[in-house]
């Protein structure tokens, strides 16, 4: 902004700094040049010099030039400083880096011989303003070099400041420059400088020099910069030190701002955050009272919750403060502070766009003291939005509401509620609600009042007609498309039902003591009461059927240890109690069982009820019948030992394979599944039951002394404890985020869903040692363990010991992991390892490592079963690879999707075939399907069984197989549409390679038809002519075996085309060839179609005719002058390259619909001649033609020529010739003449008079002229 370096100064001299000729300078007491102050010089100025710094007296003799040399060893030294010349760390080892330069620099040094007067400290002041010109307010600085020597008494003591009208207007430093203590200066010295005699004495040992930027900092206007003068004191005014200052500066230090947008790409309506950050100069001096209004670009203004924040606080001055008011369109800070070392701070406001495009938020719309911002750009796309709304065919009564929402976790995001009575799609609607694209979103409907049980509820979202998301539920979850502008509408439909409990994706059901059956929502947190069991106190063991039309309780004593009475809900009886139904609970030897009863389920795969109590750490199980006889209504079926695993409270539930999930749980928050197999259950017979645990985790956060457990289909839990219901993912048994608590009094929970769920097993096809186990162990996301299981045994095959079922989260993320385990001769290292894991009939991963990670799959109820199988030999690969054989050119290809087997029957020791669910596998993009077999030891062998599956129009070629690379003899037979072959004696460790080669059966059938005519379809004959090297094509009349199925080469055009006799008949239309599946085939202008492999195409051809039907009309007919007595005729022109009859019919008047016989067919679109004569030769008759008419509708219409042009083919046209008899002269009845002889003696003279008139013209023509 301003500096002074005080060049100006003539080289290699010295000069007074109140002459200094390019500014005005003043000072007090400092500018005595004898004096050595205000002294302006450089290194090469000559000394002695008796005006500037003079030599001194030694001994009353001048001989000391010690002064002169040490200024201007200051002017070097301040050079070298300002070059950026390092100095030393001791005053004996100063830095010399003096240079030409650095000696031609000029500095203004003191070194007073004397005082320079008490209170004289004024070394250096502009006469004037500096001038600085500015266009706003600015925060300035100021800093300055100084070096100092010597340093002895009165050592200075600097302050550089601005003043205005005598006033300081900045101070640039807190405190004084003290050049020869101050921490960080340099020792510098230059070069040595020649002694006038041997008594001029030394200079001191070095300089210290540092440069000096001001601490402080003043927010100056354009006015007080202006009129600014810099000044330089110094407090110490007596004699004994010297100093040097050059390179004043005056700096602006202003901080910048700058904005920007995150996210930098938002939808309309979506808030981003604006992040205003005021940056400090690199000195890092503190700034106060910064200010600034941002005028927010057209379209942008603050967001309806402006969630003001950042760093940004209040140091110093004016108060500080955000001014961002919802709905604004500015923006302002006032009284903000940087306090000293800090290089920033940052405000932020929550803004929102109003319309797409580009906004840009630039210098030209912030008016502040700071430095302006550079322009800020924020995409804007549109909207994407979401419409939830509400359907309902009908209303079970008037006075049904409905609650829509839309939640993002916990949040409701928007929501609406149904009034009135109509029905249809209801007015109240959450309209058009700003969503983010891609986010994640739950939809939910609730009734206003009641459980809604007598409403069936399902979902439907649409995008531009295009469903996206459906479910039966009251809930859902919608992930709304990642493209920007999606506009989704989801619309609830409820439909009257039966009432009936709901298997809903976020309801479940908890009974309290006095047998309150309640419904819970999770994702509103909304409860209602279905309805209540009368006279009961103990109600527990809540279980509900499959589709939510059956429910079971138990209503205990009040010890909670025995059955008072059964509990039912029906959708047609309601609540009832069961009669005769009083039970105490024995186990298989008849002893009363102790313990609470706890839990109860029904069986959704059965619908058998069982409930069951914890007692001394075993679980002990019971079924209830209804329709069983009173005496064996109930049955004891089984215990388990529950171990030191939580136990004396929880709950029971079942999935819909038949598998139980028995929680238990603990006071202390910890919580366990115990889970029995379908197959176990249905085998229990009162002994005990084979149960995997798993590990025991403590709920995050607690729920002490859980009561109730039921499942949602996307496999997570709800868990009830007598007073609060929360949702967990059962994996960690964390509550699941977002998830809305429902409060109530429950003593156990139910729904009639299923989880998902996954198992993990263990097939051992062989040990390497007797002594071999294997531990499995499933884990969650972060390794902890969910549940092991160890082998025992010396058995093959499946082991018993498994993990799980257990109940998972959809998506969830697991680890499978398998170890020898303790006490096992082999390592790992032995075995070859597979692993597999299925989902409902879908490998959903595969490995051959002894740990794999696994997602389960995201979806409701997913069951997933994984298996690693070990064997201590090699694996054999078998690939077989399916090849599809082009007939017209003998080669073949790879064919995808074709249903290809391989399964291993062990005939000596033990062989498993893998993937062990899928004996038949599609062939894929190469044609290969791939198995891997294992075998129990080195010298198991198998009989492998190589298929396929015959695809409909293809043929059997050809099958081999190699074993180890060496061709095998094997024989293929078909059998119910699948080939195969064995192979024998498979053993460990080698490939096997078999290729099935199939020829694909395409074939074209030709058919002609005659869509109007007389003439047959077989009069045809039809042919598509093969191109060179293909099979030939059909060629041969329509129906027979020579056009129909007949085999083509696939990929090849063949050439339609037909030839008949009948030249009457033209084709209709183009060739239409489709497919057996319908679909069309393309045909080309030239009639060339081209059949897929292994298509059957039909190719028709249309042809027909035109027909005339020629008549005869007589006016006033009379016997022997009527229509028959002439014959009408149609000749056609001449046609190329064929020939057409002519057609002739005896006349016959006009009869609608009765003209059979005087009708023929004709070449459509050809030209025909009629004419007429009469039927009998040499008939004489007096006659005349009076017109040839065209019947048009119903209207004749007369044509001009005889000559006309048939027909479209398919239509048919009508002509007759009209005629009327020649009348003779009429006699008179008196006798004299009659009136016909005056007209024909008339007409004789009227021609005689023409001739004569003729022949006179041209006698007179003929004359010479005169």
């Amino acid at each position: 902004m301003w500096g002074e370096n005080f060049d100006g100064v003539a080289a290699n001299s010295a000069s007074s700094v109140t002459d200094f000729p390019t500014r005005r300078y003043t000072t007090v007491g400092w500018n005595a040049g004898t004096n050595c102050t205000g002294v302006l010089l450089n290194f090469g100025a000559p000394y002695p010099n008796s005006s500037f710094c003079p030599s001194q007296a030694l001994l009353n003799i001048p001989v000391s030039s010690g002064s002169a040399r040490e200024v201007r060893r200051l002017a070097d030294v301040l050079g070298q400083v300002a070059a950026g010349s390092s100095g030393g760390s001791a005053a004996n080892a100063p830095a010399n880096s003096s240079t030409a330069a650095t000696r031609a620099n000029v500095a203004l040094v003191n070194l007073p011989y004397s005082g320079t007067g008490t209170g004289n400290t004024t070394v250096l002041q502009a006469a004037s303003g500096i001038g600085i010109t500015s266009s706003t307010s600015r925060y300035y600085a100021m800093r300055m070099d100084v070096a100092a020597a010597p340093c002895g008494s009165n050592p200075p003591s600097l302050s550089l400041a601005l003043v205005s009208g005598g006033t300081s207007v900045l101070n640039a430093y807190s405190s004084p420059v003290l050049p020869c203590s101050a921490v960080g200066a340099g020792f510098y010295t230059s070069n040595d400088q020649a002694r006038l005699n041997l008594l001029d004495p030394a200079i001191s040992t070095s300089v210290r020099a540092a440069r000096y930027v001001g601490n402080t900092a003043a927010l100056l206007t354009p006015a007080q910069i202006s009129g600014a003068q810099v000044r330089l004191t110094n407090t110490a005014t007596g004699a004994g030190s010297g100093f040097g200052v050059d390179n004043l500066r005056i700096l602006d230090v202003t901080p910048s701002l700058d904005s920007s947008f995150a996210p930098s790409t938002v939808a309309v309506g979506t808030p981003t955050t604006l992040t205003y950050t005021v940056t400090n100069t690199s000195d890092l001096i503190a700034k106060n009272d910064w200010s600034f209004t941002n005028t927010l670009p057209t379209g942008l203004t603050v967001a309806p919750t402006p969630a003001v924040g950042g760093t940004c606080t209040n140091v110093a001055g004016a108060a500080f403060a955000v001014t961002a008011v919802a709905g604004a369109s500015t923006i302002a800070a006032v009284g903000g502070d940087l306090a000293a070392g800090t290089s920033s701070c940052t405000i932020t406001v929550n803004v929102v766009a109003s319309t797409d495009g580009t906004v840009t938020n630039g210098p030209a719309n912030v008016a502040t003291v700071l430095v302006a911002p550079e322009a800020a750009s924020l995409t804007v796309v549109p909207a994407t939005r979401l419409t939830v709304r509400k359907n309902l065919p009908a209303r079970l009564a008037s006075t049904d509401q409905f609650t829509l929402s839309v939640r993002s976790g916990s949040t409701v995001l928007g929501s609406a509620t149904t009034t009135g009575t109509a029905t249809g799609v209801q007015p109240a609607q959450v309209s058009r609600l700003i969503v983010d694209a891609g986010g994640t979103y739950t939809i939910n409907e609730a009734p206003t009042s009641g459980a809604g049980l007598g409403y069936a509820s399902s979902y439907e979202c649409v995008r531009d007609g295009t469903v996206i998301a459906v479910g039966s539920s009251r809930s859902g979850s919608l992930t709304m498309p990642s493209d920007p502008g999606a506009e989704v509408v989801c619309t609830f439909t409820n439909t009257v039902q039966q009432a009936r409990l709901a298997c809903d994706n976020s309801l479940f059901y908890g009974i309290t003591a006095a047998g309150a059956l309640i419904q819970g929502d999770s994702a509103s947190g909304g409860q209602a009461t279905v309805g209540s069991w009368a006279n009961t106190t103990g109600a527990n063991a809540l279980g509900i059927g499959a589709g939510g039309t059956t429910a079971y309780a138990v209503n205990r004593s009040s010890d909670a240890t025995t059955v008072l009475s059964m509990l039912k809900w029906t959708t047609a009886g309601g609540f009832e109690t069961l009669a005769n139904t009083a039970y105490t609970p024995v186990g298989a030897n008849g002893a009363a069982v102790g313990g609470s009863i706890v839990a109860g389920a029904v069986d959704l795969a059965s619908g058998r009820y069982v409930f069951g109590k914890f007692d001394g750490g075993v679980f002990s199980l019971w079924s209830f019948t209804e329709s069983a006889p009173s005496a064996s209504r109930f049955a004891f079926l089984g215990s388990f030992n529950a171990g030191s695993g939580p136990n004396g409270n929880g709950d029971m539930a079942f999935d819909s394979r038949g598998n139980l999930y028995v929680l238990g749980a603990a006071a202390n928050n910890s919580v366990a599944i115990f889970s029995v197999t379908a197959a176990n259950l249905a085998a229990a017979n009162g002994g005990l039951l084979p149960v995997s645990t798993s590990n025991t985790r403590i709920l995050n956060p607690g729920l002490g002394n859980v009561n109730g457990l039921a499942f949602s289909p996307r496999g997570t839990a709800y868990l009830s404890n007598a007073t609060t219901t929360y949702e967990y993912d059962q994996t960690t048994w964390t509550r699941i985020p977002g998830s809305a608590g429902v409060d109530f009094a429950s003593t156990d929970l139910a729904t009639c869903n299923s989880p998902a769920t996954v198992s993990l097993l263990k097939n051992v096809v062989g040990r390497a040692a007797a002594a071999d186990q294997f531990q499995i162990t499933l884990s969650d996301s972060s390794g902890t363990a969910i549940g092991s299981a160890t082998t025992s045994g010396a058995a093959t095959g499946r082991q018993a010991a498994q993990v799980g079922p257990f109940p998972v989260q959809v998506g969830t993320s697991l680890t499978v992991s398998e170890a020898m385990a303790s006490g096992s001769t082999s390592t790992i290292g032995a075995y070859t390892v597979r692993l597999e894991c299925w989902s409902d009939g879908i490998r959903v991963s595969a490995s051959n490592t002894t740990s794999s990670a696994l997602t389960m799959p995201d979806r409701l109820g997913a069951n997933v079963v994984c298996t690693f199988f070990n064997s201590p030999s090699p694996v054999t690969t078998v690939t077989v690879t399916k090849l599809v054989l082009d007939p017209a050119t003998g080669r073949s290809a790879p064919a995808a999707g074709w249903s290809l087997g391989t399964a291993a029957a062990a005939t000596s020791g033990t062989a498993t075939a893998l993937p062990s669910e899928a004996p038949r596998q599609n062939s894929d993009a190469s044609g290969n399907a791939v198995w891997t077999v294992l075998f129990g030891s080195a010298t198991s062998q198998a009989t492998l069984t190589i298929s396929e599956v015959q695809q409909s129009r293809f043929s059997f070629v050809s099958g081999s197989c190699s074993v180890g690379g060496q061709n095998r003899a094997i024989t293929f037979t078909t059998s119910g549409g699948v080939v195969s072959g064995t192979l024998t004696n498979i053993g460990p460790g080698t490939t096997v390679a078999c290729t099935l080669t199939n020829q694909a059966v395409t074939t074209l059938t030709l058919v002609k038809a005659v869509s109007f005519g007389s003439a047959a379809a077989t009069d045809w004959t039809l042919t598509a002519t093969a191109p060179a090297g293909s099979l030939a094509g059909p060629t041969g009349r329509t129906g027979t075996a020579a056009v129909t199925g007949v085999a083509v080469s696939p990929g090849r055009a063949y050439r339609l085309s037909e030839t008949g006799t009948d030249a009457a008949y033209v084709q209709v239309g183009t060739w239409r060839c489709v497919e057996s599946t319908g679909t069309e085939v393309a045909v080309t202008a030239a009639s060339d179609v081209t059949l897929r492999t292994g298509a059957a195409v039909t190719c028709t051809v249309t042809n027909a005719t035109a027909t005339m039907t020629l008549l005869k009309d007589v006016v006033s007919p009379t016997p022997g002058f009527e229509p028959s007595t002439w014959t009408v005729t149609a000749a056609p022109t001449a046609l190329s390259g064929g020939t057409l009859p002519t057609q002739s019919r005896v006349g016959a008047a006009y009869a609608a619909g009765q003209n059979a016989a005087s009708t023929f067919e004709v070449r459509p679109g050809h030209g025909y001649t009629l004419s007429e004569a009469p039927t009998v030769s040499g008939t004489r008759l007096s006659y005349r033609t009076l017109r040839l008419e065209r019947l048009d509708g119903a209207t004749w219409t007369t044509v001009d020529s005889r000559s006309v042009t048939a027909p479209p083919a398919g239509q048919n046209v009508v002509y007759r010739f009209v005629n009327a008899s020649v009348v003779g002269p009429v006699l008179p009845l008196t006798g004299g003449v009659g009136g016909d002889a005056f007209l024909i003696a008339g007409g004789l003279l009227l021609a005689l008079a023409v001739a004569g008139a003729t022949i006179h013209r041209r006698r007179k023509g003929g004359r010479a002229p005169t």
